[in-house]
C-alpha cells in the first residue's frame, strides 16, 4: 500500500468516525474536531499498533474524547447552575420585573452561551483568560459574545413585549 492510499484511508476513517459521534449526540463541529484530534493521536501512535488495529484504536480513542467532553460540559452546566441559582434567587427578591424576564431569557441560550456570558460578566475574566480557558480563539469569542448579547436582548424583548 503506498501512502497515499493509507491517508485516503486514514481520512475515510476519520469521516466515520465524526459520522458516529454525531449518531451519539455530538454537534457536527465538535464530531468533526474530535475525529481530527484523534487523527492526529493515531498518527502519532501508528508505528506502535498493528495495522488491522488501527481502526478500532482510532475510535475507541474518538468515542473516549466525546465521553469527556460530554462529562465536562455536564460537570460545566452543573457548576453554573450552583453558582447561577443563588444570584438568581438574590436577584428575585429585589422584585424587580426585569429580573424574571432575565432569568427565563438566560435559561433559554445555549450551555455555551450561557458559560460565555457568566465568565465575562459574572467572574469579570477577559477575553485573553476566557479564549485560554476555553482553549478558543479571542476573535472568535468575541464574534461569540456579540452574538450572545444581542440574541439575550431580543428574547428579553420579546419577552417583554408579551
Amino acid at each position: 500500500m503506498n501512502i497515499q492510499e493509507y491517508d485516503e484511508i486514514l481520512l475515510q476513517w476519520s469521516r466515520e468516525l465524526a459520522f458516529y459521534l454525531r449518531r451519539l449526540g455530538a454537534k457536527k463541529e465538535t464530531a468533526e474536531d474530535m475525529a481530527q484530534e484523534s487523527l492526529l493521536t493515531l498518527i502519532e501512535y501508528e508505528d506502535d499498533l498493528p495495522f488491522n488495529k488501527l481502526k478500532p484504536w482510532l475510535f475507541r480513542v474518538g468515542i473516549n474524547r466525546y465521553l469527556d467532553n460530554y462529562r465536562k460540559e455536564t460537570r460545566r452546566r452543573e457548576i453554573l447552575m450552583e453558582d447561577y441559582l443563588p444570584l438568581m434567587k438574590e436577584m428575585s427578591e429585589k422584585e424587580n420585573p426585569q429580573v424574571e424576564i432575565f432569568k427565563e431569557s438566560f435559561l433559554t441560550l445555549s450551555l455555551f452561551q450561557q458559560t460565555l456570558l457568566f465568565m465575562k460578566y459574572e467572574e469579570n475574566y477577559s477575553i485573553e483568560t476566557m479564549g485560554f480557558l476555553l482553549k478558543r480563539p479571542q476573535e472568535s469569542l468575541k464574534t461569540e459574545l456579540y452574538r450572545t448579547r444581542k440574541k439575550l436582548r431580543k428574547i428579553m424583548k420579546e419577552r417583554e413585549e408579551k
